[in-house]
């Protein structure tokens, strides 16, 4: 049987590790709304990419940290397991301020800034999915090197 200390602990931390991949996520679809159309699709293209890497290295940190998972990835999987926990969250973000947005504004053009808000509230209530994900994604295994 287990202590509530012990379930307190394990419920934050799985919200401090989704919330992290949440960040992340918001972020980049924050950026994706500022960046002027000119430059969205090399920037951005780019920015995913790097900020996968960016991603998948740090939720392998805190896997490590909060779950003792201790494995050796090659920097393919690392990119891998932060590209679908940067896509899994920007979708999220996404369809939250778009579902809204359509629902609720009548109109074609909504402010940017109400965006960012509302992908700001989908941030702080989606991080026990996301922990559920990262934890699971951080023992994926892409690259036949890993061990």
């Amino acid at each position: 049987m287990t202590s509530p200390h012990s379930s307190l602990t394990t419920a934050v931390s799985f919200y401090l590790q989704g919330l992290v991949i949440a960040v992340f996520g918001a972020l980049f679809y924050a950026a994706f709304i500022l960046v002027p159309s000119d430059y969205r699709t090399t920037g951005l293209l780019i920015g995913f990419w790097v900020s996968s890497y960016v991603l998948g290295a740090v939720n392998s940190r805190i896997s490590r940290r909060f779950w003792s998972q201790y494995y050796r990835y090659s920097n393919l999987t690392i990119l891998g397991q932060g590209a679908v926990l940067l896509f899994v969250s920007m979708i999220v973000v996404a369809s939250a301020t778009t579902v809204y947005t359509i629902q609720m504004i009548p109109g074609v053009q909504v402010d940017p800034m109400f965006q960012i808000q509302l992908g700001l509230a989908a941030t702080l209530i989606s991080p026990p999915l996301y922990g559920l994900l990262a934890m699971n994604v951080a023992s994926w295994r892409i690259s036949p090197s890993d061990r």
